[in-house]
C-alpha cells in the first residue's frame, strides 16, 4: 500500500516530504527510496560521476524529508531507520501534529511550517477510544465543528465537537501543511466517504482539493492486526484562489482492490497453475501503473 501511494504521489527529488504520522518512518523510507532513484536516473542522464550522486542523494534526505509523530519511541525507530539510509534523521520530531505549531519545540517550529510541503503521505491513527478531545486543539479547527447543510443545500459551520477521531482532524492539518498544487496521500476509513454523517468532511476535501484517486482496500489488509476497513484518497490541493467552481467536472480515478496478498489471519493468499506454479493474489501492485496510465496518460 505504501509503494502504491509513493508511486500515485510521484514526488520529484526537489519535492518537499512530510508525514505528520510517520510511525516508524514507512511512508518517509519507501518515498526516499523513491526519489533516489529519479536522482540516479537524473545524474546518469547529466553524467555525473558515482561520488556526485551519492552527495546529491544525501543532500535529498537531509534538505527533504520530514516527519512528525507523538510516539517517543516509534519517532526514535523513523530516526535510526533513516540514519541508515541516507542521514535524513534531522528532519524527523517528537511532538503531536495536531496541536497549535506554537507549542512546538522551536526545532520543529523551524523544520515545519504550514503551506511548504510540496508532498504530504501518512496513515494517521484510527479509532473512537482515540478521539481528541482537547477544546485548545478541537477549536483550531474548521472540521472540529458540527456542519449541516442550510436552506440552500450550503454546508455552514455550527458548534464544536466534544471530540472527533483524529483521523478527520489530520484531513484539515495535512491540507494546511501543503503547498498551493501540492500533493496528498492519505490512508482513511472507508465510512468517511460512504456514511451520511460524514458528508461535511467529503465536502471540506472538495473545497479546497481536488480529489485525484480513490482506491478502496480489501477488508484483510490490515487484519489480523485491525479489521479497519480503509481506502487511499489521493488530493491535489488548490492553487492560490482556485475554487472549486473555478476546477469544473474532472476526472477522478476510483478503484477497487479484491486482494492483499494474505487473508484475514495473515495467511498468504495464492493460487497455482497445471504446472503447480505458485502465483500470490494481490491487486495493489497493479494500482499505480493504471493511474498512470488513465490519469497521467503513460504507456
Amino acid at each position: 500500500v505504501v509503494e502504491m501511494v509513493v508511486d500515485i504521489g510521484n514526488p520529484s527529488p526537489d519535492d518537499k516530504i512530510m508525514d505528520p504520522a510517520c510511525g516508524s518512518g514507512g511512508f518517509l523510507v519507501e518515498a526516499l527510496r523513491y526519489v533516489w532513484r529519479k536522482a540516479e536516473e537524473r545524474g546518469a542522464e547529466l553524467s555525473w560521476p558515482e561520488h556526485e550522486i551519492e552527495a546529491e542523494k544525501q543532500k535529498i534526505a537531509i534538505k527533504n524529508f520530514f516527519g512528525i509523530d507523538k510516539d517517543s519511541f516509534l519517532s526514535k525507530v523513523a530516526k535510526a531507520y533513516l540514519a541508515i539510509l541516507g542521514d535524513g534523521r534531522g528532519g524527523i520530531h517528537c511532538e503531536n501534529s495536531l496541536e497549535d505549531p506554537a507549542d512546538w519545540s522551536p526545532e520543529t517550529r523551524n523544520d515545519i511550517k504550514f503551506e511548504t510541503f510540496d508532498v504530504v503521505l501518512t496513515n494517521p491513527p484510527f479509532g473512537k477510544k482515540l478521539s481528541i478531545d482537547s477544546e485548545s486543539i478541537l477549536e483550531k479547527y474548521d472540521l472540529g465543528y458540527r456542519w449541516a447543510k442550510d436552506d440552500n443545500g450550503v454546508f455552514q459551520k455550527g458548534k464544536r465537537y466534544d471530540k472527533q477521531p483524529p483521523q478527520i482532524l489530520f484531513i484539515e492539518r495535512c491540507l494546511d501543511l501543503l503547498k498551493p498544487g501540492g500533493t496528498l496521500g492519505i490512508v482513511l476509513l472507508e465510512s468517511i466517504f460512504g456514511m451520511p454523517k460524514y458528508r461535511y468532511v467529503v465536502d471540506y476535501i472538495r473545497n479546497r482539493a481536488k480529489i485525484l484517486a480513490v482506491i478502496t482496500l480489501p477488508e484483510e489488509v490490515f487484519q489480523p492486526e485491525t479489521h479497519a476497513k480503509c481506502c487511499v484518497v489521493v488530493c491535489e490541493k488548490f492553487h492560490v484562489g482556485e475554487t472549486l467552481s473555478d476546477v469544473g467536472d474532472y476526472k477522478i480515478f476510483m478503484c477497487q482492490t479484491k486482494w492483499c496478498g494474505h487473508d484475514s489471519r495473515g495467511n498468504k493468499t495464492t493460487v497455482y497453475d497445471a504446472e503447480g506454479k505458485e502465483t500470490i493474489l494481490d491487486d495493489i501492485p497493479l494500482v499505480a501503473d493504471q493511474f498512470n496510465k488513465l490519469m497521467r496518460g503513460e504507456n
